[in-house]
Protein backbone atom coordinates (compact mmCIF):
# COMPACT_ATOMS: atom_id res chain seq x y z
CA UNK A 1 0.00 0.00 0.00
CA UNK A 2 1.33 3.48 -0.82
CA UNK A 3 1.33 6.69 0.59
CA UNK A 4 -1.04 7.63 -2.11
CA UNK A 5 -3.33 4.64 -1.57
CA UNK A 6 -4.02 5.60 2.47
CA UNK A 7 -4.20 9.49 1.25
CA UNK A 8 -6.82 8.80 -0.94
CA UNK A 9 -8.76 5.96 1.09
CA UNK A 10 -12.12 7.57 2.29
CA UNK A 11 -14.38 7.19 5.94
CA UNK A 12 -17.15 7.89 7.29
CA UNK A 13 -18.35 10.54 10.15
CA UNK A 14 -19.07 7.72 12.42
CA UNK A 15 -15.69 5.50 11.45
CA UNK A 16 -13.49 8.64 12.09
CA UNK A 17 -15.35 9.47 15.53
CA UNK A 18 -14.31 5.91 16.50
CA UNK A 19 -11.13 6.02 15.33
CA UNK A 20 -10.25 9.19 16.78
CA UNK A 21 -11.55 8.49 20.04
CA UNK A 22 -14.11 11.84 19.57
CA UNK A 23 -17.60 12.26 19.66
CA UNK A 24 -19.41 12.01 16.15
CA UNK A 25 -20.82 15.16 16.22
CA UNK A 26 -16.83 16.89 17.22
CA UNK A 27 -16.01 14.87 14.06
CA UNK A 28 -18.83 16.18 12.06
CA UNK A 29 -18.13 19.78 12.91
CA UNK A 30 -14.78 19.30 12.16
CA UNK A 31 -15.57 18.31 8.16
CA UNK A 32 -18.52 20.39 7.85
CA UNK A 33 -16.37 22.59 4.97
CA UNK A 34 -15.18 19.79 3.40
CA UNK A 35 -16.60 18.31 0.01
CA UNK A 36 -17.66 14.64 0.54
CA UNK A 37 -15.15 12.20 -1.47
CA UNK A 38 -16.24 10.84 -4.70
CA UNK A 39 -19.43 7.71 -4.51
CA UNK A 40 -20.76 9.36 -1.16
CA UNK A 41 -24.55 8.91 -0.82
CA UNK A 42 -26.51 11.72 0.34
CA UNK A 43 -27.14 9.77 3.67
CA UNK A 44 -23.43 8.26 4.31
CA UNK A 45 -20.66 10.83 3.14
CA UNK A 46 -17.04 9.42 3.20
CA UNK A 47 -14.05 12.38 3.38
CA UNK A 48 -10.64 11.13 2.41
CA UNK A 49 -7.98 11.03 4.34
CA UNK A 50 -6.00 13.78 3.09
CA UNK A 51 -8.52 16.46 3.36
CA UNK A 52 -9.41 15.16 6.87
CA UNK A 53 -5.71 15.82 7.67
CA UNK A 54 -6.22 19.49 6.06
CA UNK A 55 -8.63 19.93 7.82
CA UNK A 56 -7.05 19.19 11.28
CA UNK A 57 -4.39 20.46 10.86
CA UNK A 58 -5.89 24.18 9.96
CA UNK A 59 -8.60 24.30 13.24
CA UNK A 60 -8.35 27.94 12.60
CA UNK A 61 -10.31 28.02 9.43
CA UNK A 62 -13.30 27.04 10.91
CA UNK A 63 -15.83 29.64 10.54
CA UNK A 64 -17.37 29.82 14.27
CA UNK A 65 -20.20 32.24 12.52
CA UNK A 66 -21.48 28.74 10.71
CA UNK A 67 -21.52 26.56 13.97
CA UNK A 68 -24.53 26.04 15.44
CA UNK A 69 -25.21 28.26 19.02
CA UNK A 70 -24.23 24.93 21.02
CA UNK A 71 -20.92 24.80 18.98
CA UNK A 72 -20.32 27.72 19.00
CA UNK A 73 -20.54 28.13 23.08
CA UNK A 74 -18.66 24.35 23.13
CA UNK A 75 -15.75 26.25 20.94
CA UNK A 76 -15.45 29.26 22.68
CA UNK A 77 -15.68 27.72 26.21
CA UNK A 78 -12.69 25.25 24.77
CA UNK A 79 -11.06 28.30 23.64
CA UNK A 80 -11.20 29.99 27.57
CA UNK A 81 -10.40 26.66 29.38
CA UNK A 82 -7.02 26.97 26.98
CA UNK A 83 -6.31 30.39 27.65
CA UNK A 84 -6.73 29.68 31.49
CA UNK A 85 -4.31 26.76 31.16
CA UNK A 86 -1.72 28.64 29.16
CA UNK A 87 -2.09 31.38 32.03
CA UNK A 88 -1.57 28.65 34.64
CA UNK A 89 1.33 27.19 33.38
CA UNK A 90 2.79 30.66 32.55
CA UNK A 91 2.82 29.63 28.29
CA UNK A 92 0.68 32.98 28.56
CA UNK A 93 1.69 36.33 30.63
CA UNK A 94 -0.76 39.08 31.51
CA UNK A 95 0.05 42.28 29.54
CA UNK A 96 0.19 44.34 32.55
CA UNK A 97 2.81 42.13 34.25
CA UNK A 98 5.16 42.09 30.95
CA UNK A 99 4.77 46.00 30.58
CA UNK A 100 5.99 45.91 34.45
CA UNK A 101 8.62 43.91 33.87
CA UNK A 102 9.36 46.15 30.13
CA UNK A 103 9.55 49.17 32.42
CA UNK A 104 12.00 47.58 35.11
CA UNK A 105 14.44 46.63 32.38
CA UNK A 106 14.08 49.86 30.36
CA UNK A 107 14.78 51.53 33.98
CA UNK A 108 17.53 50.25 34.46
CA UNK A 109 19.09 50.24 31.23
CA UNK A 110 18.63 54.40 31.40
CA UNK A 111 20.41 54.13 34.86
CA UNK A 112 23.66 52.19 33.40
CA UNK A 113 23.67 54.83 30.22
CA UNK A 114 23.36 58.06 32.14
CA UNK A 115 25.92 57.05 34.35
CA UNK A 116 28.30 55.90 31.38
CA UNK A 117 29.98 58.95 30.26
CA UNK A 118 30.69 59.76 33.78
CA UNK A 119 32.95 56.45 34.25
CA UNK A 120 34.25 56.77 31.15
CA UNK A 121 35.33 60.40 31.66
CA UNK A 122 36.88 59.27 34.81
CA UNK A 123 38.14 55.77 34.08
CA UNK A 124 39.20 56.16 30.61
CA UNK A 125 40.20 59.71 30.55
CA UNK A 126 37.90 60.92 27.52
CA UNK A 127 38.42 64.36 26.56
CA UNK A 128 34.99 66.12 27.55
CA UNK A 129 33.86 66.85 23.89
CA UNK A 130 33.74 62.84 23.54
CA UNK A 131 31.77 62.60 26.70
CA UNK A 132 29.60 65.15 25.25
CA UNK A 133 28.81 63.37 22.33
CA UNK A 134 28.65 60.27 24.15
CA UNK A 135 25.71 61.63 26.13
CA UNK A 136 23.94 63.80 23.58
CA UNK A 137 23.67 59.94 21.59
CA UNK A 138 22.48 58.06 24.96
CA UNK A 139 19.96 61.15 25.05
CA UNK A 140 18.91 60.20 22.07
CA UNK A 141 18.31 56.80 22.43
CA UNK A 142 17.15 57.20 26.10
CA UNK A 143 14.20 59.63 23.96
CA UNK A 144 13.56 56.87 21.29
CA UNK A 145 13.06 53.90 23.99
CA UNK A 146 10.59 56.67 25.72
CA UNK A 147 8.82 57.56 22.50
CA UNK A 148 8.66 53.65 21.57
CA UNK A 149 7.19 52.73 24.77
CA UNK A 150 4.30 55.41 24.81
CA UNK A 151 3.70 54.39 21.33
CA UNK A 152 0.71 51.97 20.25
CA UNK A 153 2.98 48.83 19.90
CA UNK A 154 3.15 47.87 23.57
CA UNK A 155 0.23 48.98 24.84
CA UNK A 156 1.42 51.35 27.63
CA UNK A 157 -0.25 54.89 29.22
CA UNK A 158 1.80 57.51 30.51
CA UNK A 159 2.43 56.72 34.01
CA UNK A 160 3.40 59.07 36.91
CA UNK A 161 6.90 58.04 36.52
CA UNK A 162 6.89 58.49 33.13
CA UNK A 163 5.18 61.09 32.67
CA UNK A 164 7.88 63.94 32.35
CA UNK A 165 9.95 62.31 29.55
CA UNK A 166 12.06 60.26 31.48
CA UNK A 167 11.63 56.53 31.83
Amino acid sequence: MTVNDVLSHTFSITELAEILERDRKTVAAVVRPLEPAEGSSKTRKNYSVRNLLQALSNPQDLDVNQMTPAERRAHWQAENERLKFEEASRELIPAEECRDVYTQICKGLVLVLETLPDLLERDCALTPTAVKYVQDKIDDFRDHLYNEMQSDKFGVEDTEESNDGEI
